[in-house]
């Protein structure tokens, strides 16, 4: 092992924290002149759905009409259609008579999205609700008594046994078992 003095230590952080400061530079260089936003070609239009408003791009189906079965259910439709944008703060933006979204306007509608099919699942189980069924045990059910009873009986040969029996299973005929 070599000895690091105080000296090369500092001069070691110096080197790492210039370093650091170059890629961020760079990295923000390249925030601020990246592409990250691709034109709308078509029409928008607005919808709700569950309180949330929508921007459905040019080709997105309809909204499902019928309530989804779970959270999970509601997640996988927005996740396979990615046709819509959140309206406020979902990433698209018009000026010039020109519409364009951002790169990232799914993983922003992904984000909120589970919230929103949570509570729209959790209103499909509310209104869907059905009666319960009680169900009231036999008393004259003998067979219970007699499951127990034969656990018991084998949880005793067990005791007994105290593991010989599987050594006696490997070759080790010197073991006695309790038979």
């Amino acid at each position: 092992m070599f000895r690091i003095s105080a000296i090369s230590k500092v001069k070691v952080a110096g080197v790492v924290a210039a370093g650091a400061l170059t890629l961020g530079a760079a990295g923000a260089y390249a925030a601020t002149n990246a592409n990250n936003t691709t034109p709308v070609n078509g029409a928008t239009t607005n919808v709700t759905f569950n309180g949330l408003s929508l921007t459905a791009l040019p080709g997105a189906p309809a909204l499902p009409t019928t309530q989804f079965k779970n959270q999970g259910e509601c997640v996988s439709w927005f996740a396979q259609h990615k046709q819509f944008a959140l309206t406020t703060n979902g990433g698209l933006t018009t000026s010039n008579g020109s519409t364009r979204l951002a790169k990232s306007y799914h993983g922003k509608l992904m984000a909120q999205i589970g919230a929103v099919c949570k509570t729209a699942a959790s209103n499909a189980t509310t209104s869907t609700s059905s009666a319960t069924e009680t169900e009231t045990a036999d008393a004259t059910d003998k067979t219970d008594a007699a499951d127990k009873a034969d656990t018991a009986d084998k949880a005793e040969k067990a005791d007994k046994q105290n593991g010989q029996a599987h050594s006696a299973g490997h070759g080790n005929s010197d073991v006695e078992t309790n038979d």
